[in-house]
């Protein structure tokens, strides 16, 4: 056995290339011998398996792949507005001047006004009965987009309906930092009164070029005061 010329590799004396890297051993010039036969066939077998293995690499998982109404379902989930569920909802703190507790009880709108832009997409309005250690018992309305129509230095009315009895119509604050989207009930003891007697409530309210609408509340089961 002999060495390559070329690459190192053990040859038989009567080899003209070497198996290994196809050096002529007879010439010397390094001239490759041109692959024929088998050797060509395995050449272009390894050609095609490294075309399929880039293909299975480049190829996506499609394992469980998501069919097209999937993917809709999904953004629609996603994009849609969740539930409005009809209720009391309720949520306390403490207030960190006086370090006493403060609570609140929150109802929301059944319904929502279409208002002109820039308030375009639909508003509904947060009823609010807070209990706070400095500013005392409140109930007051947070209109969601728009504004509401009440001066905090004159006041404003509102019409309200408890139930099935008549509408009444009392009055209203604006609130003290001028805050356009809420206004405060003037009289929130005989509100409340009222409010923990009745299934359900209809305040209509003056909003900026959005006129009077009426906004209706399920208002069954009011916890006050809070426990």
């Amino acid at each position: 056995m002999t060495n390559c010329t070329g690459c190192g590799a053990q040859v038989r004396p009567d080899d003209r290339f070497c198996g290994a890297c196809g050096w002529n051993l007879e010439k010397g010039d390094g001239a490759k011998r041109k692959p024929t036969g088998n050797r060509l066939r395995w050449i272009i077998g390894g050609i095609l398996a490294l075309i399929v293995l880039a293909a299975l690499i480049d190829r996506p998982d499609t394992s469980s792949p998501p069919s097209p109404s999937a993917s809709l379902a999904s953004l629609d989930e996603s994009a849609a507005l969740p539930e409005k569920l009809p209720g009391w909802s309720y949520s306390s703190g403490t207030d960190e001047m006086s370090g006493k507790t403060w609570n609140v009880a929150s109802v929301t709108s059944d319904n929502i006004v279409q208002l002109a832009p820039p308030y375009s997409g639909g508003s509904d309005v947060r009823m609010n009965v807070r209990q706070h250690p400095r500013h005392g018992t409140d109930v007051y309305f947070v209109l969601s987009s728009g504004q509401l129509l009440c001066r905090s230095y004159d006041g404003c009315s509102a019409m309200v309906r408890f139930d099935d009895a008549a509408p009444r119509k009392i009055r209203m604050n604006g609130a003290s930092d001028h805050s356009s989207d809420t206004v405060f009930v003037a009289s929130p003891a005989d509100f409340i009164a009222r409010l923990k007697k009745a299934k359900k409530v209809v305040v209509s309210l003056e909003i900026y070029q959005g006129g009077e609408p009426n906004f209706t509340f399920q208002t069954e089961g009011l916890k006050w005061p809070p426990e």
